[in-house]
């Protein structure tokens, strides 16, 4: 049973990755699509992926907090601490009051 439910979950990660990369063709701006396609390679643990397409969804879009979130969360995982400092307190700074904040406070604690 396990087995069964690793593919499918393989398999809907290919299709995610083959959906959000259809859609940057078209708009290579779509900074929502570099955000999810970065997060389809994160739950599939390949970090510096993730953390090119996070960079990628900043460079559109400096405004996404989440995508800060999110970048540091694939370079802590890629064991790049001061990256991945620099990307949580840049998050912090653009959302000091969103619901993550304690989330990444403990991140960045983890850090040390």
């Amino acid at each position: 049973m396990i087995r069964v439910c690793n593919s499918t979950k393989e398999k809907q990660y290919a299709e995610a990755e083959a959906a959000f990369t259809e859609a940057l063709k078209y708009r290579p701006d779509f900074a929502l699509a570099a955000n999810n396609l970065g997060f389809v390679y994160f739950k599939q643990q390949k970090y510096p992926e993730a953390a090119r397409w996070f960079e990628n969804t900043i460079s559109m879009d400096p405004s996404r907090a989440i995508a800060y979130m999110n970048l540091g969360d694939a370079l802590a995982r890629s064991a790049d601490k001061e990256k991945a400092r620099k990307a949580y307190q840049s998050y912090l700074e653009l959302a000091p009051n969103s619901s993550n904040v304690t989330y990444v406070r403990e991140a960045l604690k983890k850090l040390d």
